[in-house]
């Protein structure tokens, strides 16, 4: 291992680094945490998204009169986009506590 003229402390560092101790660490119980509610915020939206997509292929068999105020006015948006306006609409109210 070649080393240069730096302080004892960065030789430590960097050894550790190189072998590979740092990246073994358990995170902290708040990066845990924080992954865990982004991993449910992901699986919470991919779930309304397939609602939501079943919703809006529905809506889009009914006659024009039947729909919700909302299909009518966006209809220029595909099934799918309309989809996941909506899940991403939504979404984030669940997770308001």
């Amino acid at each position: 291992m070649k080393h240069t003229a730096v302080a004892e402390g960065d030789l430590k560092m960097m050894s550790a680094v190189e072998a590979g101790l740092i990246a073994r660490q358990p995170a902290a119980p708040r990066q845990r945490r924080r992954r865990a509610e982004v991993r449910e915020f992901h699986i919470m939206r991919a779930v309304l998204f397939v609602l939501f997509l079943g919703v809006a292929a529905l809506t889009r068999l009914l006659p024009r009169a039947w729909r919700p105020l909302g299909s009518s006015a966006d209809r220029s948006l595909s099934v799918v986009a309309e989809a996941r306006r909506a899940a991403n609409e939504v979404t984030p109210y669940i997770f308001m506590t």
